[in-house]
């Protein structure tokens, strides 16, 4: 084993994964400004960080978030980090820690699946935000395009359902003391959860928890799953504060006739100030939507106005 990566496993009584101790048998990490790119990441979103930096982030960063397992290795050019979980459940896969800590679900399979995903993004001048990812995140950085998802071969998507069996009995026996730990367990379960086995996280629509709440809406709609059109419907209406946004996005990327009408049934319940969530889920089921009584001031709120697919008259939301 090289040394930075002896150091490494040392100070942070963490056994590195293989592809991850590979990367530091040639060298050091890659130089650079303190959780900055620079020059030896040769224009990739992200660098790998020297051992010294390695145990400084992963310090510094544990003592705000917990990392459960993890260590950090990679950082960005806007105080964001990749880190590798090292132990559990969620071993040798890695997330992204940005400015605010806020993402805590897997996004890679592997570290070398993120690196290929960093040489790729070099081409096109890709921020970290545009790298493709193994698993649909739903932070609003990773909503680019049609945020397409590395296809996953059968051997891949085994070590997934481990893993969730892995996750939910460890979910089940938990104390949990801390909202996070929720939101680990059930965000990572329902990211990790393979298209085929999509019935099983229906259950996280159901919770008072809007960010769960949420995060089940945001799969479900990526993954245009029509059987749930009319329980989206539901929560678009009644569901929690993030819930009812998430239900009408995912209702839009499903796109089919009846999502559509369900969206125009659920307007009625949507206040002034929210009727922008309408408007972009009608866009995505290809209706034509633009604002009305725009104020020069930017005071008051728009109206927006809609043609159905196909029909020439607008209509008011």
């Amino acid at each position: 084993m090289s040394a930075p990566a002896t150091r490494i496993e040392k100070q942070l009584n963490l056994k590195l994964v293989s592809d991850l101790e590979a990367l530091y048998r040639s060298s050091d990490g890659e130089e650079g400004e303190y959780g900055r790119p620079g020059p030896a990441s040769e224009g990739r979103a992200m660098r790998l960080l020297p051992a010294d930096e390695v145990i400084e982030a992963t310090e510094n960063v544990g003592s705000y978030i917990p990392l459960r397992g993890s260590a950090i290795f990679w950082g960005g050019d806007n105080g964001e980090f990749a880190a590798v979980f090292l132990t559990g459940p969620l071993l040798g896969r890695i997330f992204i820690i940005d400015y605010d800590g806020r993402n805590d679900s897997a996004s890679f399979r592997t570290v070398t699946s993120f690196v290929q995903s960093l040489n790729a993004g070099v081409q096109d001048g890709a921020n970290w935000t545009d790298l493709q990812t193994d698993y649909y995140v739903d932070s609003e950085y990773f909503l680019h395009g049609a945020a397409v998802c590395k296809p996953a071969n059968e051997s891949e998507l085994k070590l997934d359902r481990m893993a969730v069996k892995e996750l939910r009995a460890e979910y089940a026996s938990a104390t949990i003391a801390d909202e996070r730990d929720h939101h680990h367990y059930a965000m990572n379960i329902m990211g990790l959860t393979p298209p085929a086995d999509t019935p099983s996280i229906l259950e996280f629509l159901d919770t008072d928890d809007m960010w769960i709440q949420e995060r089940a809406c945001n799969i479900l709609g990526h993954r245009r799953y029509e059987p749930v059109i009319g329980k989206l419907g539901t929560i678009a209406c009644e569901g929690t504060t993030n819930g009812r946004g998430a239900a009408i996005r995912a209702l839009g990327r499903i796109g089919t006739p009846t999502a559509l009408e369900t969206i125009l049934q659920c307007a009625p319940k949507f206040d002034r100030g929210s009727m922008y969530w309408i408007a972009d889920a009608l866009q995505l089921c290809g209706c034509a939507v633009k604002k009305d009584n725009i104020d020069p001031k930017g005071i008051k709120t728009p109206d927006y106005l809609y043609q159905l697919p196909g029909k020439t008259t607008w209509q008011k939301l």
